[in-house]
């Protein structure tokens, strides 16, 4: 529902866009919430993701399983999967980290560097 949503969508399945340009270019991705101008904009494939806000999640393009909630939360996520992103530009620059989680107005802005280079937990 809005302006130029799910435009491109072929075999997604059980997505909500709601909100001009969202989930515009999404072709296969299932089970995504897009509320807000420009949420999941470029989202193709990526499945059970949920935008709420304008530009929320707006470069996802394969990432799955991610919450970003307000305005640019989790923007620049492109194929992460597994983080939640919940205030004003949390997690804005995240694009292929995975399993974080920011809460607050430009929590996680930038990851530093011990985050993003960190070895996984036996």
């Amino acid at each position: 529902m809005g302006l130029q949503t799910l435009v491109f969508n072929d075999t997604g399945a059980s997505n909500t866009a709601i909100g001009a340009y969202a989930l515009n270019e999404n072709t296969h991705g299932n089970y995504n919430t897009a509320g807000g101008m420009n949420a999941l904009t470029l989202n193709t494939t990526g499945n059970y993701n949920t935008a709420n806000g304008a530009n929320a999640l707006s470069f996802n393009t394969t990432g799955n399983n991610n919450v970003g909630v307000g305005n640019q939360a989790l923007s620049n996520n492109t194929t992460a999967n597994q983080n939640v992103a919940v205030g004003a530009d949390a997690l804005y620059s995240n694009t292929n980290i995975t399993g974080q989680v920011a809460v607050g107005d430009s929590a996680l802005f930038s990851l530093p560097a011990a985050v993003a280079t960190a070895p996984t937990p036996p």
